[in-house]
């Protein structure tokens, strides 16, 4: 079994294994690698932001912002391939690079007579939480550490329905 390996087709450094059987989508296959939500809940620990910490995404995130894509349109999206299969290994595709690195999941999945659509988003909220930091501090061209108290002082303004300081906010605190 591999894990964490994307698929790229005719492209000479990977060449030797281009046909692998992908079962990341086999329902047979859904508990064989990491934690089930049964066990999740059964274990009463705090996990903590651990799996994002093992790795900084910064591959996705320069990917991310060269594209302009912003995050939130990552939540809820309907797609269709989720192998992203490609030759050009310059313009990867995001959405299955998101989903294969598992920074996004399939939420829901339908069928119709056309083929398979899968509906994306975030496994949970510490991903969610660090991946959006990660990619504010990218599009403003500041760290991980910079960004969280714009990011803070930004959603206390919205919690408090304080819109004057949500608008005025990123004007008087721009990035130098």
């Amino acid at each position: 079994m591999l894990t964490g390996v994307s698929r790229f087709a005719k492209v000479n450094v990977f060449s030797g294994m281009n046909n692998l059987e992908d079962i990341s989508t086999n329902p047979q296959f859904a508990a064989l690698a990491g934690f089930t939500q049964e066990e999740l809940e059964d274990s009463n620990l705090d996990f903590g932001n651990y799996w994002f910490s093992t790795g900084t995404p910064t591959f996705l995130i320069d990917l991310i912002t060269r594209k302009k894509q912003l995050p939130e349109a990552f939540e809820g999206i309907k797609v269709m391939d989720l192998t992203g299969s490609t030759t050009n290994i310059k313009n990867l595709p995001l959405l299955p690079l998101l989903y294969q690195t598992g920074y996004l999941t399939i939420a829901k999945m339908e069928r119709d007579g056309f083929g398979k659509y899968y509906y994306l988003d975030y496994p949970n909220e510490e991903v969610r939480y660090s991946f959006l930091t990660y990619v504010a501090a990218g599009f403003t061209g500041k760290d991980q550490y910079e960004i969280q108290p714009e990011v803070l002082a930004l959603r206390d303004a919205l919690r408090e329905e304080r819109t004057d300081h949500f608008i005025k906010y990123p004007q008087t605190n721009k990035t130098k």
